[in-house]
């Protein structure tokens, strides 16, 4: 769980640095699923946004979280061949 939120901490610092915070803040959930109680649309709105538009930015949200991820899965890794099977496992455990 600790690389998990290391990664999110990590992408939520960057969303910042590029002055998105709120965008940060209103689409992390949609990597965890809980977006979907949100919906699109609400985001939509929250971020003056078009939905369609709201949805690319959680596509590339998600591309950014996986390369975040494995950035830091790479630096708890002693060879840089585990780190897939390193993320996979996390997906499993996750997935339980």
């Amino acid at each position: 769980m600790t690389v998990l939120v290391q990664a999110l901490q990590s992408l939520e610092t960057d969303y910042s640095r590029s002055g998105q915070a709120k965008v940060f803040e209103q689409l992390h959930p949609f990597l965890q699923g809980e977006g979907v109680r949100l919906g699109y649309r609400d985001a939509a709105q929250e971020l003056a946004m078009t939905e369609s538009a709201v949805r690319m930015a959680v596509t590339r949200l998600r591309r950014r979280y996986r390369a975040a991820l494995r950035k830091v899965v790479a630096e708890t890794v002693s060879d840089p061949k585990d780190i897939d099977g390193e993320l996979h496992y996390l997906i499993e455990i996750q997935a339980a």
